[in-house]
């Protein structure tokens, strides 16, 4: 697909890091939720409030991240263009 290894390398990268930021508070908030309904006893509803939280944290770190990202390729692009 890419033939030059640095583009192959970030690519991975985001993928990496997008899996990280979607999954990783799903499964600790989802299973907190979960251990919660188990030990009150009651329906899925703290399983269904840690998902829901886990999806607005997901997006809060992917699009801290996107800054991130964002502000390091205009001071790239400054340098390349710079000289």
């Amino acid at each position: 697909m890419f033939k030059d290894k640095n583009s192959r390398k970030i690519l991975t990268k985001v993928v990496s890091y997008s899996s990280i930021y979607i999954f990783g508070p799903m499964i600790f908030l989802g299973t907190v939720g979960y251990i919660i309904d188990k030990t009150l006893k009651n329906g899925p509803k703290f399983l269904f409030i840690g998902i829901g939280l886990a999806f607005v944290c997901s997006n809060f770190l992917l699009l801290k991240k996107r800054h991130l990202l964002s502000e390091r390729l205009k001071g790239d692009v400054g340098e390349i263009i710079g000289s």
